[in-house]
């Protein structure tokens, strides 16, 4: 595998020359963000809705099935004309020299690191926890107690913390710089015939494994790696709190949650690393992960959010047990045609406040919430005490 290493090593240097101080790849995270990090659940995904019972609480995880192979464009790792990496993506209709940023292709990140990977992939496509189809994990969650006889071999990009478990053992790691950040990464091929590479962020708490049996889509994925302040939904890649900072702007949202018609709904998802026992976190808070609303769901969204039961619940767990509210919770962003955009916080593990909170007034998570978690909360991981909804 030493020369894939040296092409993604080369295609980081070139990309790093390219960009300059300020775009392409070393894009840095600004400075006056404040900096979270992610507390790992695995994978909530759309579809079928499962039950686990943990220590009092709900673990609700999602989980997809289906997707279909990637038919779309893929990428191919070649040199250009100076003898430097470039990306060539191939379609059924031919194939043009271009960054992995073209179409065919979709961003995904977490705690900043962004890569992008073929367009119709699909987030955590598991079952029992193993990826079933060509899948990118993200989020985290509940795992259901189960197992697979077989494990197929598919394609898979996995977004996780720096302590990295899988591969276990993990390659051998070379230093490299992503966006200015120093990283590692290294490859090696499983017993299943998979090409895999692994990237790591130390001070990004973040890392990303890709599998795949064709060694030059994992390049090109690799290879596609960015330091970004925000996602491609729009969502910060650090917030300074997972809190209303006050009053909300919006006309109409000091007695109703979400007031008038919004035309679009963003949610990102806010998690930092915890340890029950340990002292409340203050560091660093990171963007998990994200995701849209469909359009035709917004109408739906709103009205069981202005339906609530006034207030929020508490929850007596163990001492120490909850992250603070301020590093740990989800953000709906919703925008109009015209006026102020309008965000409603939404906490579900901290023991203090569980519930959703514009700024001016809040309300307990609703059963109807609860049951529709695969378009209200898309490709996310969720967790709460039984006795929080209401």
């Amino acid at each position: 595998m030493d020369e894939l290493d040296d092409l993604l090593r080369d295609t980081f240097r070139a990309r790093e020359d390219e960009a300059g101080d300020a775009t392409g790849l070393a894009a840095a995270v600004r400075s006056g963000h404040a900096r979270h990090t992610v507390k790992r659940r695995q994978l909530l995904v759309v579809g079928t809705v499962g039950v686990l019972a943990a220590g009092g609480s709900s673990a609700l995880a999602l989980a997809r099935h289906g997707s279909s192979a990637p038919n779309g464009a893929v990428f191919v790792a070649a040199r250009d004309g100076n003898g430097r990496p470039s990306v060539t993506t191939s379609s059924p209709g031919g194939s043009a020299t271009s960054p992995p940023s073209q179409a065919g292709t979709r961003a995904w990140s977490s705690h900043g690191l962004q890569v992008r990977v073929p367009q119709d992939w699909k987030a955590n496509q598991t079952q029992c926890g193993t990826p079933i189809a060509p899948t990118v994990l993200i989020g985290g969650g509940a795992v259901p107690a189960c197992a697979l006889n077989h494990a197929p071999a598919v394609d898979v990009v996995a977004f996780g913390t720096a302590t990295v478990l899988d591969p276990d053992p993990e390659p051998a790691l070379h230093p490299t710089t992503v966006g200015g950040h120093a990283a590692k990464t290294g490859t090696e091929r499983i017993p299943d015939g998979r090409t895999v590479t692994l990237l790591v962020v130390p001070d990004l708490d973040v890392s990303v494994t890709v599998k795949s049996k064709n060694a030059a889509l994992v390049a090109g994925i690799v290879g596609s790696a960015q330091i970004v302040d925000t996602d491609a939904n729009g969502c910060a890649s650090q917030a300074t709190t997972v809190e209303p900072a006050g009053k909300p702007a919006r006309s109409g949202a000091q007695t109703t949650m979400v007031p008038d018609k919004p035309i679009k709904a963003t949610v990102c998802h806010y998690a930092a690393p915890y340890t029950p026992g340990q002292a409340a976190f203050n560091g660093p808070t990171f963007l998990t992960n994200s995701s849209a609303i469909a359009p035709d769901q917004i109408g739906k969204l709103t009205d069981t959010i202005n339906t609530l039961t006034p207030g929020q619940a508490r929850w007596t767990g163990l001492p120490g047990s909850c992250p603070p509210a301020a590093h740990d919770g989800y953000l709906f962003h919703f925008t109009y045609a015209s006026g102020p955009p309008l965000d409603v916080y939404l906490h579900t593990s901290d023991c203090d406040h569980i519930g959703f909170d514009n700024g001016a007034i809040t309300g307990y998570l609703s059963q109807k919430f609860v049951d529709n978690l695969q378009v209200f909360l898309p490709d996310m991981a969720f967790q709460a005490p039984d006795d929080a909804i209401k």
